[in-house]
């Protein structure tokens, strides 16, 4: 017989457990395309993307020329910040799951100054690209689409290679996009904070939340069936033959969303790969605890590499 205090116990248990899982794969952004007027973005209960990502709302603010255009694409229009730059090496932004495009504004100046041209798109689904399907980030499934219109913009406009940078399960996008015939396209990528295995980012947050294994498995499969994710075929480390060109992996030691033991992992599997990992850094903070020597190293990682691979 389940106790009054035991039926508690597994309500709340469900519940969190159903929140942990739409948080990791939704960033919070769940509706129906036809029940709204204006999409709003909403960050994760409890997690507030402008303590991360400062007060600046676009590029301007950061003391960067921007233009705003749009990039028609296969699910509708794409706002998109364009920055030029002298480099014919072009840098392609992709956001996580609970932000925006705000997220490139913190590294933008240093890459801009040093003459790379720019691209901080948006994406369907992520309250400013195109609403689509069921209205729910499908960790790249749907969504590589959308960078490789953001890529093809930038070899049509004078890139002869570029470089692709995530932040959290931008990765999962850019894994997606890379799984396509990039060769002589892509030169490396830089990653930061990625979401490496959502199954596994799943279960440790439900673990530290104190969620059964039974329900946290339950809402897992929810996740799947709901909104046709597959958290388990996002993971980085079962596509490593997606990622053959150099990935600059960036963690912060203190991330309690994105387990930084992955990226470990993923560094260690990969065949081209440098790890940086910043003391004291929650999830995404990394520029934050240690700005310049963040810069620093992405700076000279981009500059450093390669031609992108010939077929």
């Amino acid at each position: 017989m389940v106790t009054k205090r035991g039926r508690t116990w597994i309500s709340r248990g469900v519940i969190i457990a159903v929140l942990v899982l739409t948080a990791l794969v939704g960033g919070g952004v769940w509706y129906h395309a036809a029940e709204i007027e204006r999409v709003v973005l909403r960050p994760l209960p409890g997690a507030d993307p402008s303590e991360r990502f400062g007060p600046a709302t676009n590029p301007g603010e950061v003391g960067v020329s921007y233009t705003e255009i749009i990039l028609g694409g296969p699910a509708g229009d794409y706002p998109t910040w364009l920055i030029g730059g002298f480099s014919d090496r072009w840098v392609v932004f992709v956001h996580g799951l609970d932000g925006d495009r705000r997220e490139a504004l913190r590294v933008l100046p240093s890459l801009v100054s040093a003459g790379y041209p720019v691209l901080v798109v948006s994406h369907r689904n992520d309250g400013e690209g195109p609403a689509d399907g069921k209205g729910n980030h499908t960790l790249g499934v749907t969504e590589w689409r959308d960078l490789d219109l953001a890529v093809s913009f930038a070899m049509e406009n004078g890139a002869s290679d570029v470089v692709l940078y995530g932040f959290g399960a931008g990765a999962s996008v850019i894994s997606a996009y890379l799984a396509q015939d990039t060769f002589g396209v892509i030169a490396g990528v830089v990653l930061d904070s990625p979401l490496v295995d959502a199954t596994d980012a799943a279960s440790e947050v439900s673990a530290r939340r104190r969620v059964p294994e039974l329900l946290a498995r339950w809402a897992r499969a929810m996740v799947t069936f709901r909104f046709g994710v597959d958290l388990a075929a996002s993971s980085l480390l079962g596509h490593i033959d997606h990622l053959t060109v150099p990935v600059l992996l960036i963690h912060g030691e203190a991330d309690n969303r994105h387990p930084v033991a992955a990226t470990r992992a993923l560094a260690d599997a990969l065949p081209d790969a440098v790890l940086h990992i910043v003391d004291g850094a929650g999830h995404g903070e990394a520029w934050n605890v240690d700005r310049f020597e963040y810069e620093s190293t992405v700076r000279e990682f981009v500059r450093d590499l390669p031609s992108a691979p010939e077929p």
